[in-house]
């Protein structure tokens, strides 16, 4: 084993000379067993570079300007980096201070009109996705199917 923990996937030296000789990267990867992003990684001047650059911008650090909590998630370069739960709000498009909307009936509606989900989250308060009006149909008609397949068989 290497120093770098794990084994390489091929060998980078024969990529380099097989590349010398004139071989074309695709060429190369089909022969090593590879992906042709992994040989052009590779041999392409710059590539690593560019992507080490590329990941060291990436990694978590600052604060959130929405709540100034540290370790910002990763985002878009161009968005403002926040942390997981202020980028899911910013994100949520159904969700209001006071009021959630209903994502059948299209409604917004207070949330004591929504029944509490342990699976719902942050994201929506801990409430589920429709509002108790639209669940009682939807849970109605669940039970006649159940019961008649039940019937059925």
């Amino acid at each position: 084993m290497s120093h770098r923990g794990h084994e390489r996937m091929f060998d980078w030296d024969e990529a380099r000379r097989l590349s010398d000789e004139g071989m074309s990267h695709k060429l190369i990867a089909v022969r090593l067993g590879v992906s042709y992003s992994a040989v052009y990684r590779v041999l392409a001047p710059g590539a690593r570079e560019r992507r080490n650059a590329q990941a060291a911008a990436w990694v978590m650090g600052g604060t959130c300007p929405d709540c100034g909590k540290a370790g910002v998630s990763r985002t878009a370069l161009d968005k403002p980096r926040r942390c997981v739960e202020c980028a899911q709000k910013a994100q949520a498009t159904s969700v209001h201070d006071s009021e959630l909307l209903c994502f059948v009936c299209r409604e917004w509606k207070p949330d004591s009109e929504f029944p509490r989900s342990r699976s719902a989250g942050k994201l929506r308060r801990g409430r589920h996705d429709y509002c108790r009006g639209c669940q009682a149909p939807m849970r109605r008609r669940s039970r006649e199917r159940a019961r008649a397949r039940k019937a059925a068989a």
